[in-house]
Order: C-alpha cells, then sequence, then structure tokens
C-alpha cells in the first residue's frame, strides 16, 4: 500500500540578513511518504544567483527562514499564550496592524518563543526567490523553531553552537538564545554529519510538514501564492493521474494487441502449413491417380505373371547358356518425355553368354513354339574372339494370354 500512500515535499531555505543584504542561504529538502519524515541538505550559498538551477521546481513549495537582522525575537515564560499572528505581534507593538509584520511563534516546554520581521524589508527577496518560478508558501523569522527538530537529535548536548549563535535548553526546553562567535558543532544523526547552522532550519521543516497554514500566510502575496500552488498541485496531480489512466490503458490494449496478434501469427502458420499438405495431398493424389489410369491402360495391374514367365525362361535354357539379365515390361526408349514411364507390356528382354551360335537359335526356336509365346528372336549377338562365349540379347513378345 505504500504507492497509494500520499507523498509530499517542499524546499526550505534560510536567508541570514545582515546589513549587506543577503550574508548566508541554507537550503534543505524536506519530504513525507505515509508516515515517514525525511531531509536532505541541498547547499550552503552567498547568494541566490549560485544556487543551482534544477534545484528549483513548480510542483515542490519553498518555506523560507529569515533571520539576523531585522528579526526580534521573544521568550514568553507561559506556554498558554495565543499563537494567533495578531495576538502575538502586540505583544512586541501594540496596535500594529498584523499586515506589516511577518509573525512566527512556537511553544517549546513551558515557554513561547515568538519572532516579528517587518514585510517590507524582505518583499525585494521573496520576489527575487520566486522569479524563480516557485511558489513561497510560508515565512518563518526567528532561530526558536530548532525546538521542533531538537527532540531528534540523539543524546543532544543542552548547548548547541551554530557559529552564530548559541541554544541553550534545559531538559529538552529552549531556555534560551545568544549570540557566540564559538566554531559550530557538527552532530552524528543516523549515518550523516550534520551542521549545527542546519538545525533552526530543519525545525522550522519539521514544523512546516506538521501545519497547513503557516506563519506568513495572512500576508496577500504569501496567501495568493499557497492557493495558486493548492490549485496547481490539484491540477498537475489530476493530469499525472490522467496521464497514467490513459499510459495503462494503451499499455493493456498493446499487451492485448501483442497476444491476439502471436496468436494470430500462430493460427496464420498453422493454416499454411494446412494449406501447404492439402496442395501437396492434390498433387500427390492427382500424380496417383494419373500413374493408376496408366499402369491400368497398360495391363500392369493384371495378375503378376513375372515370376512364372521368369521360371518358364529357366526350364527351356540350356546348361551351356549363361543368363545375365532378364528384363520383363522393359521402358520404352521411345519416350517423347524423359519424366514419362513407358513399359512395353508384353515384352521380355534376355541377355546371356553362348559358347555357340547354333544352340542360341536352337534354344530360340524352343521357346517360340511355347504356348504362352507369341514369338522369339535374337535382337543382338556379338562375339569378340573366336574361342570366347558371344554376348546376346533375345526379345520374347508373349500373348495375352498363357
Amino acid at each position: 500500500m505504500s504507492f497509494l500512500s500520499r507523498s509530499y515535499k517542499m524546499l526550505c531555505m534560510e536567508l541570514h540578513l545582515s546589513d549587506e543584504g543577503i550574508h548566508d542561504i541554507r537550503i534543505i529538502s524536506m519530504n513525507r511518504k505515509g508516515n515517514v519524515t525525511g531531509f536532505d541538505i541541498i547547499g550552503h550559498y552567498c547568494s541566490i544567483d549560485e544556487i543551482p538551477v534544477k534545484t528549483w521546481s513548480k510542483s515542490v513549495p519553498v518555506v523560507i527562514l529569515i533571520s539576523g537582522k531585522g528579526v526580534i525575537t521573544r521568550r514568553f515564560t507561559s506556554s498558554m499564550l495565543s499563537l494567533e499572528d495578531r495576538d502575538i505581534l502586540h505583544a512586541f507593538f501594540p496596535n500594529t496592524d498584523t499586515n506589516e509584520f511577518v509573525v512566527s511563534a512556537n511553544y517549546s516546554g513551558n515557554s513561547t518563543w515568538a519572532s516579528v520581521l517587518r514585510f517590507s524589508s524582505i518583499n525585494e527577496t521573496l520576489e527575487t526567490v520566486r522569479s524563480k518560478g516557485v511558489f513561497i508558501t510560508g515565512v518563518y523569522c526567528g532561530n526558536h523553531f530548532v525546538s521542533q527538530f531538537y527532540p531528534f537529535i540523539p543524546e543532544a548536548p543542552d548547548l548547541l553552537n551554530t557559529g552564530r549563535i548559541q541554544l541553550v535548553f534545559n531538559d529538552k526546553e529552549l531556555v534560551d538564545i545568544r549570540s557566540s562567535e564559538e566554531l559550530a558543532d557538527t552532530i552524528r544523526i543516523g549515518t550523516e554529519s550534520i551542521h549545527a547552522a542546519f538545525f533552526p532550519l530543519l525545525g522550522c521543516g519539521f514544523h512546516a510538514l506538521e501545519n497547513k497554514s503557516l506563519p506568513g500566510n495572512h500576508i496577500s502575496s504569501i496567501h495568493q501564492d499557497s492557493t495558486d500552488f493548492h490549485w496547481y498541485s490539484k491540477y498537475s496531480s489530476l493530469l499525472r493521474l490522467s496521464l497514467i489512466s490513459i499510459f495503462t490503458i494503451l499499455l493493456g490494449n498493446f499487451f492485448i494487441f501483442s497476444n491476439l496478434n502471436e496468436e494470430a501469427g500462430k493460427l496464420q502458420t498453422t493454416v499454411e502449413s494446412n494449406q501447404n499438405m492439402l496442395a501437396e495431398y492434390d498433387t500427390l493424389l492427382s500424380d496417383f491417380n494419373k500413374k493408376r489410369d496408366f499402369l491400368e491402360q497398360a495391363g500392369l495391374l493384371d495378375e503378376a505373371n513375372i515370376a512364372w514367365y521368369a521360371d518358364q525362361i529357366a526350364s527351356t535354357t540350356p546348361i551351356l547358356i549363361s543368363l545375365t539379365g532378364l528384363n520383363i515390361n522393359p521402358v520404352s526408349k521411345s519416350s517423347e518425355q524423359e519424366d514419362d514411364i513407358v513399359p512395353e507390356s508384353g515384352l521380355i528382354e534376355i541377355c546371356g553368354l553362348t559358347p555357340d551360335p547354333v544352340l542360341l537359335h536352337t534354344w530360340v526356336d524352343t521357346l517360340s513354339r511355347k504356348s504362352w509365346v507369341g514369338n522369339a528372336r535374337v535382337m543382338n549377338y556379338s562375339q569378340e574372339s573366336r574361342n570366347g562365349q558371344a554376348t546376346f540379347t533375345v526379345s520374347v513378345r508373349t500373348k495375352s494370354e498363357k
């Protein structure tokens, strides 16, 4: 559920003023997701122009802490005082218009700490920050908000030196703020060592995350920035949600289309394979029918006579004649197409060796008188030497009935 947890981020900036203007700038980033609060130290600068451009973002509100020249701070030894801007300001300056001052106050133990600052003294500085394209949603003044961060410091000392001031605590209550030239403390929190000069700013950051209405909001320009940021954040969230929804729908459609396209590809492959098989089957069937018709017409599908003819020829062959070949229904040599199979039905070609031509002709005459023989004749006779055997080829034409 952490993905659905509300997250919030803000930029906190301390501007320390001197007679020459801005003397020091410290910046931290505060963030909260669900119940977890965190911060990052961004840096320490001497002027606003030194701050990297990537630090500014319209989607991250800016909260400013003013310290130094012009800030008046008091401690009231009671925690029962009202923190309303008018009540605090009138405790400093009775019958004063609150719109002319920045007022910030907080409780610390049994004390109430408050600071005031004339707004006109920082208006130009705020406009310089606002020109970076950001919304200023709160303006603090004074260092006493350090008490908001003090409980998070492990084994916190009673004295904290920031390099300009010394913060005095008694039983975790801020009891005094006084000038000091001692070197700033560096305190280890978790895995990081943090310069104590950032502690007042961290206190403002923790306070700002906990409160909807921030100091300075009664001033018209700050109030306008807060309102503008509220609606900008709303519209940005709505736009982000719309883009995520559209992206999710498009992504879902893409996956559905990809799956359907993959299935269609598989089916198309199967269809093409089946079509090829059907085409091959039709070709084979046509070829089979053609050859079957041819064999039927040639009489080669009748009762097999090959073995019977071979036996009859062998039984009449003289001992001195050797048979080297017997070709029953040989393929015709007069085919117009080489691929055509044209057997000579009823024809038997006999090849062999004989020592005597007279013996050969006598045997051929014997074959001619057989009832199953239509005619028999010597087709080829060749003798290389007078005393050697001759090769011969005898052609026998059979009758249709034995």
